[in-house]
């Protein structure tokens, strides 16, 4: 995958950067569990764009947490919360790559077409991420 070099380089920053040990083993833990969650979704079929996307969009985050509770925040899931209008993202850490992933993951596993709502959110992302794609899909659809 394209992010081998990127892992060994952030693990390399964390083993290398004057920090306290607490902070070394958070951050240590943190881009290997990142890495862990990239390797997930390329064995689910997940193309590398969105992949690299969501560890460009988290890897600052974990290599500035300094407690525990940060570091599990930066690593949830990019799950969206509901705002009575639509789908929008549900923290700071969010990754609206890896979110477009989940909605991928969902209509895949749930067997069915999302709920109207979450196919709006999915149509805007994946526009977003893959605008040629886009085109010819929902041109097909429609």
């Amino acid at each position: 995958m394209m992010l081998d070099i990127e892992y060994a380089m952030a693990l390399a920053k964390v083993i290398c950067d004057d920090m306290p040990d607490k902070v070394r083993a958070l951050r240590f833990d943190g881009v290997r569990r990142l890495m862990g969650i990239a390797n997930g979704y390329a064995r689910e079929g997940m193309i590398e764009k969105p992949i690299v996307e969501m560890w460009n969009h988290k890897i600052p985050f974990v290599m500035g947490a300094t407690s525990k509770v940060v570091m599990e925040e930066i690593l949830k899931p990019s799950k969206p919360r509901y705002n009575g209008g639509g789908f929008v993202p549900g923290s700071p850490y969010h990754s609206e790559a890896e979110e477009l992933m989940l909605w991928s993951l969902t209509s895949l596993w749930g067997g069915g077409p999302l709920i109207s709502d979450g196919q709006k959110r999915y149509e805007e992302l994946f526009k977003k991420y893959f605008p040629v794609e886009a085109a010819d899909v929902w041109s097909a659809v429609s």
